[in-house]
């Protein structure tokens, strides 16, 4: 049941305004001699805005994030923060006074000052007085769950205490736009989830405008308002969270954002709102992405992890007819807590992340069911 307090408190963080940039970057190039980090990336975020930018490592998320941050310069192109250039050919604001703060994949704490002392760096600019930065500075270390460790110094602190100290340091000068450098990456998977939420609270709480990078594509749905898929320095596909998963306009974003395998096969034309695609004796339903009506040419039936189930072998696909799930044969299998995931191979390619609330044995026979609205459809040479 939702209290009184905690629908304050949803109310008072729906109500505020967000203060954050209006960040506009237009036709951003960066050059490592031969190679192409960045090919002419537009990006807007809108105030208060949590974008995620999702690549694998060289599609040029961390180059972007550095050239916003000040850190670097891009080649060509401009950044503007609402109407004041940032960064065009001729000016270059200083990441200073971009009122922009960052952090780290790695924490960059300072060894030789306190928690207190490298929290309380951020505020040196605004000239507050030692008692009232101190207030801050223990406001700030109580909301991030470290009250009592201001006269601590960085070693002696685990690594998810360093990463609070880290985010501490960013929101407490309550900057107008926050970067995330990959934060997550050095921790294990408990305290990343955890830390996951404590980013998503206080930036949200704050009010500010927010850019993370990652790789990871679960951590990127579980953040983001908005993510932008970069791939070889190109923007890919940009949307919410469930847009670029229900509706990948590419096979690398399907790819990117999670699949248990692919199948090819003949395209047979229409049944209702899916494609019918032939693969070899047998049949499957899948939704097309891209215009493939008319054509003959061999489509790709990329499959989401959600769009698989073991069935008995020779079992009926409940909703699609007489016609008869693939047959297949697990190959192995991984227990997940919740359940089983298993790794099973069929005449038509191989399906990872099949998963079943009870085990199914090495070795054992099964069919394979297919949600056709997990079921993605592109050109076998796009895919």
């Amino acid at each position: 049941m939702t209290t009184t307090a905690s629908r304050d408190t949803l109310s008072a963080l729906e109500s505020q305004a967000p203060r954050g940039h209006h960040v506009h970057v237009r036709g951003a190039r960066r050059q490592y001699g031969q190679v192409t980090a960045l090919a002419g990336v537009d990006l807007d975020i809108e105030p208060g805005r949590f974008l995620v930018l999702l690549g694998p490592s060289g599609s040029g998320k961390t180059t972007l994030l550095r050239g916003i941050a000040g850190i670097e310069r891009f080649d060509e192109g401009s950044i503007r923060f609402g109407d004041r250039v940032i960064s065009d050919a001729r000016t270059s604001v200083p990441a200073e006074k971009r009122d922009v703060a960052m952090v780290f994949q790695d924490y960059a704490l300072w060894p030789h000052m306190t928690v207190a002392q490298n929290i309380g760096y951020a505020l040196r600019r605004r000239r507050l007085g030692a008692s009232r930065t101190r207030q801050l500075v223990l406001e700030v270390l109580d909301r991030v769950g470290l009250a009592g460790t201001a006269s601590r110094y960085p070693n002696e602190l685990s690594g998810g205490q360093q990463q609070r100290v880290a985010l501490a340091r960013a929101v407490v000068a309550e900057p107008s736009l926050l970067l995330f450098d990959e934060p997550l990456s050095n921790l294990d998977a408990d305290l990343r989830e955890r830390l996951r939420v404590e980013i998503s609270t206080l930036t949200r709480e704050s009010g500010a405008t927010a850019l993370y990078i990652t790789h990871d594509q679960a951590e990127a749905f579980a953040l983001a308002d908005e993510i932008a898929v970069l791939r070889a320095g190109r923007l890919e596909q940009r949307g919410t969270p469930e847009e670029i998963f229900l509706n990948p306009r590419s096979p690398f974003v399907a790819r990117f954002t999670g699949l248990a395998g692919s199948v090819t096969g003949a395209p047979m034309g229409p049944q209702g709102v899916h494609l019918r695609v032939r693969l070899g004796e047998h049949d499957v339903l899948a939704r097309s992405l891209v215009s493939i009506v008319g054509s003959t040419a061999p489509v790709e039936v990329l499959i989401r992890p959600t769009a698989t189930r073991l069935v008995t072998p020779g079992a009926v696909t409940a909703g699609q007819g007489d016609r008869p799930t693939i047959p297949g044969r697990v190959i192995d299998i991984a227990y997940r807590g919740r359940g089983y995931e298993h790794v099973v191979e069929t005449a038509y390619g191989r399906l990872s992340s099949v998963f079943d609330e009870t085990p199914w044995g090495r070795g054992t026979a099964c069919g394979l069911a297919l949600d056709p609205n997990g079921c993605l459809a592109f050109p076998a040479e796009s895919a």
